[in-house]
């Protein structure tokens, strides 16, 4: 089996965290879901039965299937692009057809995918106890069985043949569709709000789906309690990220740069402010050390609080007889990691790493070079850039797309031609082999006349010998007879033979 991506979910609660891995084996991608913590078992199997449950809700085909062996879950690995990058996509290219087109097709499709699963909301005991209190949602469209992360980048496909890839989140109590419409949305305009601030307002998608601004404020109350639910333990962040008029996207750098090592243990599960250390870096520190005050196996290290590329050379822990122990496994959210090489387009880069239970850690030692330090204007700049080759590369296509159409027409007409020239090819030879039929025939009736022609021509020979002696012959008889015709008796036999014919001539008149 070939690693090709991991990503841990380490920010919930320890029975909901996840390690999800791509991977190739003989030639075919698969996702492989686990839970990191054996507490979280019930989860994954938890998983599995959404997957059962929505099936009978969900119109047929909609689901990615998954299979559960062993404490694992396997599903196969869609290469369609999401619905998340075409509506981004969209928006880059300042394609508003195309965007809003993209937004309008996920609304047919959470009002359609449960099929006939819907019911009016009302504020059920379960919806109370989750959420904390009543909310004034009475009568709106709602699940029947609800899909909470129904987002953007959870659907792959296009057009009728949209997929749902993940319903890990999935509640046994009515939820109204605006309430995961609002989660779908407000996730997918923040997580690019750079692009999508200068493209459209976030009330224009709002009004699209019909969600007054008098009810969002409930669906960030509700979307904070369900963060809760999760385990991010971070309320305030939350609330900051769902109230969309307030967030401070002007990021200032600050003076000091400084980077934190966070220390918690399988049994306390988060990371938390109390149990971390910060300390001051500048562009040529190379070597960070972080003393460990109690029994830890789980460590989170943010290498700095601001975006940058980091060369990580080690990692190293000391055990309280100091000796060391080389970390290998790290996971981080760099947006790309390459062999020790780690690009964090995040003002929140964060690398985790575990050891042993056994071991009990005195100190960590992170030997490490940064190599650069991003400002926001490199980004707005890589942003308008992006844009730009975003712009050519529609041109291109667009470009590609003509002369490949004019190339078909062509094609096309030159198949044409062919097709005839090989009509024509195929006439001719069937002309030729019934002309070469025709050719032996009249050879072999040539050679018949030929032989005749030779049969005759001995004859011929044959003939004129025997004329050619019969001439002869004559020859000599008429010799003969001129020879007799001269001789006297000759001579008097004629004259008798006058004679007697006078007599007869007489004798004939007398008898008339």
């Amino acid at each position: 089996m070939k690693i090709l991506y991991a990503r841990y979910s380490r920010e919930r609660h320890p029975h909901f965290q996840m390690k999800t891995v791509i991977y190739e084996e003989n030639g075919i991608k698969k996702v492989m879901k686990q839970a990191i913590n054996p507490s979280g078992s019930a989860h994954v199997r938890r998983i599995l039965q959404n997957y059962e449950d929505l099936k009978i809700h969900y119109k047929e085909d909609v689901l990615l299937e998954s299979i559960f062996t062993g404490d694992t879950l396997i599903f196969e690995y869609i290469e369609e692009v999401s619905l998340d990058q075409l509506i981004l996509e969209a928006a880059l290219t300042k394609n508003k057809k195309k965007f809003f087109s993209y937004i309008n097709l996920y609304k047919k499709f959470i009002y359609e995918v449960a099929k006939n699963n819907y019911c009016e909301f009302s504020n059920t005991d379960e919806f109370i106890a989750f959420f904390e209190k009543k909310y004034p949602l009475d009568g709106l469209k709602s699940f029947v069985l609800p899909n909470i992360d129904l987002n953007f980048d959870n659907i792959f496909g296009v057009n009728d043949n949209l997929k749902v890839l993940d319903y890990e989140w999935v509640l046994p109590f009515p939820v109204p569709v605006e309430f995961v419409v609002f989660r779908a949305v407000n996730t997918f305009y923040y997580a690019h709000y750079s692009t999508m601030n200068s493209f459209v307002d976030i009330d224009e998608l709002f009004e699209l789906f019909d969600i007054p601004s008098e009810r969002i404020q409930h669906y960030i109350d509700m979307s904070i309690r369900f963060a809760n639910f999760v385990g991010t333990n971070q309320a305030t962040q939350e609330q900051i990220k769902y109230l969309k008029k307030s967030i401070p996207f002007k990021y200032k750098e600050p003076e000091i740069i400084s980077s934190q090592m966070f220390i918690s243990d399988f049994d306390k599960g988060s990371f938390t402010e109390e149990n971390s250390t910060k300390v001051e870096i500048n562009p040529d520190t190379d070597t960070l050390q972080f003393s460990v005050n109690y029994k830890a196996n789980r460590f989170r290290f943010d290498p700095a609080d601001k975006k940058c590329i980091l060369l990580l050379n080690s990692i190293t822990v000391y055990d309280e007889s100091n000796n060391a122990f080389i970390v290998n496994e790290i996971s981080s959210n760099a947006i790309l990691s390459t062999n020790s090489t780690y690009l964090f387009v995040t003002d929140d880069p964060q690398l985790y790493f575990e050891i042993e239970s056994s071991l009990i850690a005195s100190k960590i030692v992170i030997s490490l070079r940064y190599v650069h330090f991003f400002e926001d204007e490199f980004f707005h700049e890589l942003g308008k850039s992006y844009v730009e080759l975003m712009n050519n590369n529609v041109f291109l296509t667009n470009s590609i797309e003509q002369n490949r159409n004019i190339f078909d027409q062509k094609a096309l007409i030159y198949q044409s031609e062919i097709e005839e020239k090989k009509l024509l090819l195929q006439e001719y030879q069937n002309t030729n082999v019934k002309l070469k039929d025709e050719m032996k025939g009249l050879q072999y009736k040539l050679s018949e006349q030929l032989d005749i022609n030779e049969s005759l021509s001995n004859e011929k020979s044959h003939f004129l010998s025997l004329i050619e002696n019969l001439q002869t012959e004559l020859i000599a008889k008429e010799q003969f007879i001129n020879s007799i015709k001269n001789t006297y008796w000759w001579k008097a036999t004629r004259k008798i033979k006058g004679f007697i014919e006078k007599i007869k001539s007489g004798l004939k008149g007398k008898k008339k």
